[in-house]
């Protein structure tokens, strides 16, 4: 057991978590912008466009068109875009939802090294969501995302399991979700802490094997966490909040988890957490990567195309965790991208991992199945520490008896073997341009362009991205229009041609002969009240006579 881990209930140990945690919340409660390094804001800046392009990739997939078209149709007001083609627009909650689900459906989004969640996941639909209703700067998101990565990840750190029987996004993307928009709104110590400790509660029992059985709920478990983040943060509001002891009940009553409390702040506010997180360029689960990693390693020492009926079998050794991705006929997508069986075959017939090789039109492939097939795992010993404690060695047997052999120690794409700026913004703009062409060039100026675009509102960068004009809120749109009715000269001089031509028009109906008109023409005494109506928009109408009888 790791030092300073405490093995399950106690009091002892229920007094540091709460300790921990409010340290952890008064830090992020008085983190300011300039507080971020260039560095840092860098780093996030790259995570933020890496996730918005996953949850674009996953436009083509039909379930996540007919969710879209779900929020889109039972939408309240329209105040925030989930990210497909067209731009549907919904209220901010139902958006965070869309936006999430969407997000993890192609494994695409990035990850956290250090423990098993996906940080960034778990804060930037509702984040995103939230400043583009409410009009906050590009610069916001960024530090908000940060913060609710921070305080996540720690959370990730601090309750941990050695068998996973729940999913880690069912019951920690509401925690995320409710610190990025507490720390985007601002929050005080005590109302974060409210706000946070609120969405332990909300933590959804999602089973883990739903992601190897296929289960397609369980892409969903990330967008329900964002749409519940939301609420505790406004519940926070209201003053109906949570409790320091909820953490703790729930992740180690409650769950079973293992708590290391120290966890929660060690090196708090001299690290930031994001620093540990790894990017994907294979589109299935991070255990399946070195496998992967080994196989593309091997492929120019393999024949093209390769003829499954020449391979006898593909040996996979790896370690005891990726053991459960063992599914050889996986039903959905998701399945296949919890399998390495599935990766493995794919990645050879396909020549790469990317969504094309998790597809539905891979999971009926002949060769593809017939590859699977053919892949045992066997644990490879002895296990070893970080970085290299998720490492694959794979051997390939023809039906001649030659054999290929791969190995990979780390996947790429971690702290310790990181993909460059360039590569990470190509798989960006390979992933979002087709659906919005340009998304690519504008996450780029996002990355290395600095602060240039930090002082924009979110929601006109998310137009920038997506090619879509700027849209203005409904204030905003009427204020223009307003403009005319305050040109200072413009309305007393308005006044005055009024009453002088109206004094004209008014003596023919004095006149005996012009009586049968008079019925017509409105009595005194409406005009009286005519004349009792706003200046300006009866100055206007009686100009436009005075101009037409010019």
């Amino acid at each position: 057991m790791p030092e300073g881990t405490v093995a399950g209930a106690g009091a002892e140990a229920r007094r540091k978590v709460e300790e921990g945690l409010r340290a952890l919340y008064a830090w992020a409660a008085r983190v300011k912008p300039g507080a971020v390094s260039a560095a840092v804001r860098r780093r996030e800046a790259l995570t933020l466009v890496d996730d918005l392009s996953a949850m674009v990739a996953a436009a083509a997939e039909p379930e996540v068109r007919a969710i879209q078209a779900l929020i889109a149709k039972r939408a309240g007001r329209g105040e925030a875009s989930v990210l497909a083609r067209g731009l549907p627009q919904a209220d901010r909650v139902g958006v965070a939802f869309a936006n999430g689900t969407a997000a993890n459906w192609c494994e695409l989004d990035a990850g956290f090294r250090r423990a098993m969640c996906h940080a960034h996941l778990y804060v930037v639909p509702a984040v995103s969501a939230e400043a583009e209703a409410t009009g906050k700067t590009l610069g916001d998101v960024i530090r908000a995302c940060l913060i609710g990565y921070e305080v996540v990840a720690r959370f990730a750190r601090a309750f941990r399991w050695d068998h996973v029987v729940v999913h880690p996004h069912a019951y920690f993307s509401p925690v995320g979700a409710a610190a990025g928009v507490a720390a985007l709104r601002g929050y005080d110590a005590e109302s974060f802490a409210s706000a946070v400790n609120a969405a332990a509660t909300y933590a959804q029992c999602g089973p883990f094997d739903h992601a190897t059985k296929g289960v397609l709920v369980e892409n969903s478990w990330a967008g329900t966490g964002a749409e519940l983040g939301l609420r505790a943060a406004d519940l926070a509001a209201c003053g109906a909040g949570g409790s320091y002891s909820a953490p703790f009940t729930v992740y180690a009553d409650a769950l079973g988890a293992r708590v290391e409390p120290g966890a929660l702040t060690d090196g708090l506010g001299a690290v930031w957490e994001i620093e540990s997180g790894y990017h994907k360029l294979h589109s299935c689960c991070q255990y399946a990567h070195a496998t992967v990693d080994a196989l593309l390693g091997m492929l120019p020492k393999l024949p093209r195309p390769l003829d499954p009926d020449r391979i006898r079998a593909i040996e996979v050794a790896t370690f005891e965790m990726a053991q459960h991705l063992e599914a050889v006929e996986p039903p959905t997508t998701l399945s296949a991208r919890f399998s390495i069986p599935h990766a493995a075959a794919a990645t050879l017939v396909y020549g790469h991992a990317g969504p094309e090789a998790f597809g539905a039109a891979s999971l009926r492939r002949n060769d593809v199945a017939a590859l699977r097939r053919k892949v045992n795992l066997s644990v490879l010993e002895p296990p070893m520490p970080p970085p290299n404690d998720r490492p694959s060695a794979v051997t390939v047997t023809f039906t001649d008896g030659d054999q290929v052999l791969g190995e990979c120690l780390s996947a790429r794409g971690g702290p310790d073997k990181p993909f460059s700026e360039d590569e990470i913004l190509a798989k960006v703009a390979a992933l979002a341009d087709p659906t919005f062409p340009g998304f690519g060039k504008v996450a780029r100026r996002i990355v290395t362009g600095g602060t240039e675009l930090d002082r924009k509102p979110y929601r006109a960068v998310l137009a920038m991205l997506t090619g879509a004009q700027a849209r203005a809120k409904p204030k905003a749109k009427a204020r223009p229009a307003a403009k005319p009715k305050a040109t200072a000269k413009a309305a007393p001089k308005a006044k005055v041609k009024a009453k002088a031509r109206a004094k004209p028009a008014a003596k023919p109906r004095a006149k005996p002969k012009a009586r049968p008109a008079a019925k017509k023409a409105p009595t005194r005494k409406a005009a009286n009240s005519r004349r009792a109506k706003p200046a300006r928009s009866g100055g206007r109408r009686a100009a436009a006579r005075g101009k037409g009888r010019r």
